[in-house]
């Protein structure tokens, strides 16, 4: 129970802008989201660091809206654990194999229509290469 309210005192400090509140909520929390990212897919290892700065740029946004929106009688961390998840998954999700980049894309691999056959083994290893690629740049 001693968490939960040191958890709701920390929440209420972060939005309320006391000065280094954001600091010492992030060094709170920090490894945890760090570990709800990994956890959310496989995929996300390789952009472990931005996605996690993506759950605080989005609890801190529009005037810690997000953050103003957990009920005070659950867990913080599952809260957490939950807005990490759904980022990490709206993130990747944005992700597209490189053949289904547009005509116009220098990435993208020329020569098949749609109406042609599914794609050889060959290709889809070469296309998730190079979607590896694109991710780590």
């Amino acid at each position: 129970m001693m968490e939960a309210v040191t958890d709701r005192s920390m929440v209420e400090a972060v939005v309320t802008r006391v000065p280094g509140a954001g600091r010492a909520f992030i060094a709170c929390h920090d490894a945890f989201v760090r570990k709800t990212v990994l956890r959310a897919s496989p995929a996300a290892a390789s952009l472990a660091d931005d996605l996690t700065h993506d759950v605080y740029v989005h609890l801190w946004g529009n005037d810690f809206r997000v953050l103003r929106h957990w009920q005070r009688g659950h867990p913080l961390r599952a809260y957490l654990r939950t807005i990490a998840s759904r980022l990490v998954w709206d993130r990747l999700g944005r992700l597209q194999p490189v053949s289904e980049l547009d005509d116009e894309d220098t990435f993208c691999v020329t020569g098949r229509e749609p109406c042609d056959l599914a794609p050889t083994p060959e290709d889809e290893v070469a296309a998730n290469e190079i979607l590896c690629i694109v991710r780590g740049a």
